[in-house]
């Protein structure tokens, strides 16, 4: 029988399979895994849900797609009950507390130090905590149990505190990419699976740049993923031992390729930044052992 030569692109793709790494799998919000913003995602019934539940309109925007990513996550894996306890990094005023503390769960909730040089900065764009009340503006938790649920403390995400251990889950919105480098903010993705209890999740966002192979900011004020940082880090997280599965198929509709530019629209998916074209991307862990 003669030989049948495979082709390569099967071959890396199956290697790629192995190491739990994808390019074709298309990101679905229910199931999801590491994964890209897409509209599907948005132009689903689970994301429609999740905006009624947080009181925001469905906007077709990856910064509501962030939230509804990190809580959709967690509540697949039984995290949004009473008894659970959660770590969030970088809040600012995000939704994702409240409405976590609303399920009865302990939340220790942390920004940036205020006198932190970019403090100032995050301030002034009404995105940092220096109050527990800033945690729950929209009402999401009746005020009682929220305080009864909350805390807030001051950490840096490059220095996380070796006491902040036996988290069921830990959190971040689009913080990674503020650390100073690329660098910095996967070395703070591995950190953060240590506050993690075995069985517990970690689920962060950050900025991801379309182009695999182009330029880049790698370090300053604010970096780019791109897939091949993000796959060196899925390999060396599941070297670890930890389970973590990475799909990299972005959206084909009109809506994934359009490209926002100032003054931006209500379709805000891809964005062009100094000619960088970016999306948001999902990254979560469970910590195995």
């Amino acid at each position: 029988m003669p030989l049948v030569e495979i082709p390569r692109r099967a071959v890396r793709a199956a290697l790629r399979s192995t190491q739990g790494i994808s390019y074709r799998r298309a990101p679905q919000l229910a199931g999801a895994i590491s994964q890209p913003c897409t509209f599907d995602q948005i132009d689903s019934d689970g994301y429609r849900s999740w905006c009624d539940r947080l009181r925001i309109r469905p906007l077709h925007h990856r910064k509501t797609w962030e939230w509804v990513y990190i809580l959709q996550v967690l509540e697949e894996h039984d995290m949004l009950r009473a008894g659970r306890r959660g770590l969030g990094f970088g809040v600012g005023n995000e939704p994702v507390t409240a409405y976590a503390a609303s399920q009865d769960v302990k939340i220790l909730a942390t920004d940036l130090p205020a006198d932190a040089p970019r403090a100032a900065e995050w301030r002034d764009s009404n995105e940092h905590a220096d109050e527990l009340s800033d945690l729950n503006n929209n009402a999401l938790c009746d005020d009682g149990m929220f305080r009864e649920n909350v805390a807030l403390r001051p950490v840096d995400m490059r220095e996380v505190p070796d006491d902040l251990v036996g988290f069921d889950f830990t959190w971040s919105s689009c913080a990674m990419e503020h650390l100073g480098s690329l660098a910095a903010g996967m070395q703070f993705f591995e950190r953060q699976i240590a506050c993690l209890k075995p069985g517990g999740i970690g689920v962060h966002t950050t900025e991801y740049n379309v182009d695999p192979y182009g330029p880049t900011p790698i370090d300053g004020l604010v970096v780019m993923y791109q897939r091949p940082h993000l796959e060196e880090l899925t390999r060396r997280i599941r070297g670890l031992g930890h389970h973590m599965k990475i799909t990299f198929a972005t959206g084909k509709r009109p809506e994934d390729l359009h490209v926002d530019k100032r003054p931006f629209t209500n379709t805000h998916i891809r964005v062009d930044w100094h000619n960088y074209i970016h999306t948001s991307f999902g990254l979560w862990v469970q910590r195995t052992r």
